[in-house]
């Protein structure tokens, strides 16, 4: 049986914890919190806001262009009195070549033919059976980035590409962070008098292809809150640029020339995660911190099942929990095994290998619940 759930506090924990800290509750012991990204932090997958990053780059170049022949035009005037007709501003750039889209096609096109060939017997895989089905898409994953790589499609991207693109995406919608973020984030930012407790991180592991992306949407997303004084907003933006963030990257994107396009990384796969899991450094005291892993798809499978409490991410109603339970792990056999809610405190020990949270506000309070035993 997975241990996870047994760390979760009594209802005696509970009652006593909130009574002697209600009003402004933070960590009571160490707590290493780890946090996937697309689905977990987010509300929905960003990966396709990475295909958005080369037509950002074109507007870039062609706005570039479009300065620079407006110089030469006024040194024309200047020099000559007329304007030389045979500077001409660069057309709109078309989209490039290939398409995010075309990417996507062959990813699924791989992916069903491994499944035909792979996929378990049974809709009820055992533990082992599912895990061998896992990590048998690692070739997959890996061709996919491949072709991206070796396509050159990120060629010449910059940073200020990647910044345009996370500042569209949080103004149309297209990037929301999941609700309470900056709840779970503030557990975890040093005091003016007392900080959290000695051993307690924050950290970041996903298999989305761009740390920089992640954070620089984290860093916008923090800059843009409303709800917090600005001494304490400044301390969030320091900690979000400091912070570890285990994920892939487009290589050179700090380049004067850009990205080289080819993208960098082994975190790809249920394994790559697992093996990036981190190990806690024991607190000063003797007390292990606390290993806690949030995760919201099939990927995060071996690190929920390695952390201390795992919580599993999922908006869903009550009603349709189990489901899409299922339909997250398939095919996993969870007939007994759904999750509760971490919101229910001292609920027994069912069969369950993890809790669910429906935001990290929820994750945030019962951070906030768990007392210094072990």
């Amino acid at each position: 049986m997975h241990r996870a759930l047994r760390r979760l506090p009594t209802m005696s924990t509970y009652s006593k914890t909130f009574a002697t800290t209600a009003g402004h509750r933070e960590l009571r012991r160490p707590v290493h919190l780890v946090l996937d990204w697309d689905g977990t932090l987010t509300v929905n997958d960003t990966m396709a806001l990475l295909g958005k990053i080369p037509k950002a780059r074109d507007l870039r170049l062609h706005e570039r262009q479009l300065r620079v022949n407006a110089i030469a035009r006024n040194v024309s005037r200047i020099k000559h009195g007329t304007v030389d007709d045979t500077i001409v501003d660069p057309p709109v750039p078309s989209p490039t070549s290939p398409q995010w889209s075309d990417f996507a096609s062959s990813y699924m096109k791989d992916y069903e033919a491994h499944k035909a060939a792979h996929y378990p017997l049974s809709e009820h895989a055992s533990h082992e059976e599912y895990v061998v089905w896992l990590r048998s898409l690692r070739p997959v994953e890996y061709d996919s980035a491949a072709r991206v790589s070796d396509s050159g499609f990120f060629h010449g991207v910059d940073v200020r590409d990647v910044r345009t693109v996370v500042k569209n995406a949080l103004d149309s919608g297209a990037l929301q962070l999941r609700h309470g973020w900056e709840a779970a984030f503030e557990l975890f930012l040093r005091r003016i008098t007392d900080g959290p407790p000695a051993g307690t991180k924050l950290s970041i592991l996903s298999v989305n292809w761009s740390a920089t992306l992640i954070r620089h949407a984290l860093h916008e997303a923090a800059s843009r809150l409303t709800n917090m004084p600005q001494g304490r907003k400044d301390t969030l933006l320091e900690f979000i640029t400091a912070m570890e963030i285990q994920s892939n990257e487009i290589d050179g994107l700090d380049s004067p020339d850009g990205s080289t396009g080819k993208l960098v990384g082994n975190i790809r796969t249920v394994d790559d995660k697992a093996r990036c899991m981190p190990t806690p450094t024991a607190f000063p005291e003797g007390l292990q911190p606390l290993m806690v892993y949030v995760g919201d798809s099939s990927t995060d499978f071996e690190c929920l099942r390695r952390a201390d409490v795992a919580i599993w991410m999922c908006d869903c109603d009550e009603a349709g929990v189990k489901e899409r339970f299922a339909k997250t792990f398939r095919p996993l056999d969870v007939r007994n095994s759904t999750p509760y809610p971490i919101t229910e405190v001292g609920r027994p020990d069912d069969g369950a290998w993890c809790g669910r949270a429906k935001d990290l506000a929820q994750v945030a309070e019962f951070l906030k619940e768990v007392d210094h035993e072990r």
